[in-house]
């Protein structure tokens, strides 16, 4: 095992290849989450806060490795060459799936499941999300300029199975972005671009940048619980005037994300008005965690707090499904606690369409996509209907 410097490593490690000894070398990337979740400290398809800091030669070879590496934003810094170069992943085609695909607001998927927008700021983290069964990803939510977020700790467990974030929207910004988009669109499945900003010239900045790089719809983040951005759903007449600035230039599905933490039935209301096509329901949850010991917050947001998400959710998510279905008749992606089959049926039948994951990959792993979607199946196959199509169509 040898520890080097990056710019020496990935020549290092066509060295040993060379002459045919087995080598490992131990590599570096900033690590936010430590689930998993982010990307931030993705190595090709290797997350090195989980999968280990150590890799094989052959393996090295085969990332970007001593290329580029990435600052606590997600912004790519060259090292050795551009920030272009690397390994291209292997461009996927996702076949329909005739039991499970499904059209939302004119997206195609093969499947109703996809990541939720606290996952992704790499492309390749999208990209496996997809190989793991997802019918769509979604990105980190993008900015205009790259942000690094919060201090740490930016995640935690508290209680068990009850997770907290307030990573702080870190992300390479809009410019950058366009390359990890790149990546995500060779998985073959839709990309949708989440996008933030303080008022609508930003968040309509944002998606000129980002429109022409392959995304197949938008998703607005207006309900960020622990930054100063969630300001933006407090005014529900500021969010209809970005949903009505951003479709009077995208020709793409735009998708709202809602939380609790305002009055959601009105911010949705607004949100049609000004054209959404969906609503995703419902962002983190705003709460606290203290340190009794040290007498302090223990989350590194200005304020102390954070978003709260996991299984503990679950009973939320469902009344606002079911509130926002008995008004409203656009499309509606439920994100919180979908950790089963039985939660995504739940869901469906209280009107939604799409269904999110985010906390659920830290403690199931990324299987958990493939687990629902077998579940699914038998669901379907035992039961009188055909499809998933069919199963929410009365619904």
């Amino acid at each position: 095992v040898i520890c080097v410097r990056e710019d020496l490593g990935r020549i290092l490690a066509e060295m040993l290849i060379g002459k045919g000894v087995e080598g490992y070398l131990c590599v570096e990337r900033p690590i936010k989450c430590s689930l998993g979740l982010c990307g931030a400290c993705d190595l090709g398809l290797w997350r090195t806060c989980i999968e280990g800091i150590f890799l094989s030669a052959g393996k090295i070879v085969r990332t970007e490795y001593g290329l580029w590496t990435r600052d606590r934003s997600g912004l790519r810094i060259p090292i050795s060459g551009s920030i272009d170069e690397g390994p291209k992943l292997p461009q996927r085609v996702v076949e329909k799936d005739p039991e499970l695909s499904i059209n939302i607001a004119g997206l195609e998927l093969p499947n109703p499941l996809m990541n939720a927008a606290g996952c992704g700021v790499s492309g390749s983290i999208l990209y496996r999300f997809a190989l793991e069964g997802a019918g769509a990803v979604v990105t980190k939510s993008i900015g205009i300029e790259p942000r690094k977020g919060f201090r740490g700790p930016v995640m935690i467990e508290d209680p068990v199975g009850v997770y907290m974030n307030a990573l702080g929207l870190p992300n390479p910004g809009a410019d950058q972005y366009v390359l990890e988009i790149r990546d995500a669109k060779r998985a073959g499945v839709p990309v949708i671009a989440s996008i933030f900003g303080r008022n609508s010239d930003e968040y309509v900045e944002v998606a000129k940048k980002l429109y022409g790089s392959g995304v197949d719809a938008f998703e607005l983040n207006v309900s960020c619980p622990h930054t100063e951005f969630e300001m933006v759903e407090d005014i529900p007449e500021l969010v209809r005037d970005i949903v009505r600035s951003i479709k009077s230039i995208v020709k793409l599905p735009v998708f709202v994300k809602i939380s609790i933490n305002s009055d959601y039935m009105e911010v949705a209301r607004k949100a049609i008005e000004g054209g959404a096509d969906g609503i995703t329901a419902i962002n983190t949850v705003r709460g606290y965690a203290y340190d009794p010991v040290f007498k302090r917050p223990v989350m590194g947001s200005p304020n102390g707090y954070g978003g709260v998400s996991g299984p503990s959710l679950k009973p939320i998510v469902r009344r606002v499904i079911k509130d926002l279905r008995g008004e409203f008749s656009v499309p509606i992606i439920a994100s919180g606690g979908i950790d089963s089959a039985r939660d995504v049926i739940e869901l469906a039948m209280l009107g939604a369409r799409g269904f999110q994951i985010c906390s659920a990959i830290a403690y199931k792993g990324f299987s958990v996509f493939k687990e629902i979607l077998e579940d699914l199946r038998k669901y379907i196959r035992s039961s009188a209907v055909k499809s998933f199509q069919e199963l929410i169509k009365n619904t």
